[in-house]
């Protein structure tokens, strides 16, 4: 995990490329995450659950030249 302090607002970002299988989110050890007021999750499909995200960004490889962005907001 990495943490951002941006404007005295602190951020988590957290990266699980390298999980091994799926895992519950609570058995990271970071319960002091929800405490920052945003927190960023690369491949949150290692996760068991599903988080229940306000922005989603998705990034889909086309080709090494071109990628497809989606952006969903939760309103």
């Amino acid at each position: 995990m990495n943490e951002y302090q941006i404007n005295g607002s602190w951020f988590a970002h957290l990266d699980l490329y390298r999980m091994n299988g799926s895992v519950d989110f609570d058995d990271l050890g970071l319960d002091e995450i929800r405490e920052y007021t945003a927190y960023f999750v690369e491949w949150p499909e290692m996760l068991k659950q599903k988080i229940d995200a306000d922005i989603r960004i998705s990034i889909e490889v086309i080709s090494p030249e071109q990628r497809k962005y989606a952006v969903d907001f939760k309103i």
